[in-house]
């Protein structure tokens, strides 16, 4: 089985590097993402889609309903993603019609103010973005080694990706086939 491997920083964080095509298609450009094992699915930041050539009105225009689930703070929230298309996935994987979605923007409903915010009339419809983590829709394609001592992780493909995709049904993957 193909493997990966990553360097673990000296702030002790390790980041993928995804090859993701530019809204006007020019190019495919290198986008950092966090490894999140405590993210559900991978979520991609607005300065990135900035830098990629989205602006606020395109994403709003190809933004769609991703379901729901909890934000980091385990709060109750929809979630929106936008399908951008990529070359590849650590080198091994690529989505079926390459586009992959990208979880960017909750948003929440607080009936009443909370309880806890003092003077706070803060009610109604709450929304909030993330950074770009890579999280267990991708991170599940893999068995991972981590290495403190050697300051490394090791990801290798797993063999069946039956599961996974029945867990993921809306960004299936398959075995990349290098030319």
């Amino acid at each position: 089985m193909p493997t990966y491997n990553i360097v673990i920083d000296d702030d002790n964080r390790a980041f993928v590097v995804l090859l993701i095509q530019r809204y006007d298609k020019s190019s495919y450009d290198k986008v950092r993402f966090k490894i999140d094992t405590g993210a559900d699915r991978t979520t991609i930041s607005p300065k990135t889609l900035f830098y990629l050539g989205y602006d606020v009105a395109t994403v709003n225009k190809l933004i769609k309903h991703s379901g729901s689930g909890s934000t980091a703070s385990d709060e109750l929230s929809r979630h929106f993603s936008i399908d951008l298309n990529i070359k590849h996935i650590m080198g091994q994987l690529v989505p079926k019609g390459l586009k992959f979605p990208f979880i960017c923007k909750w948003e929440r409903d607080i009936p009443y103010p909370k309880p806890d915010c003092t003077g706070c009339n803060l009610a109604g419809s709450v929304s909030g973005t993330f950074r770009s983590l890579l999280g267990n829709d991708i991170l599940s394609c893999f068995d991972a080694t981590i290495n403190r001592t050697k300051k490394e992780i090791t990801f290798n493909r797993i063999s069946d990706l039956t599961l996974r995709n029945k867990l993921y049904p809306d960004c299936e993957l398959f075995e990349y086939q290098s030319n």
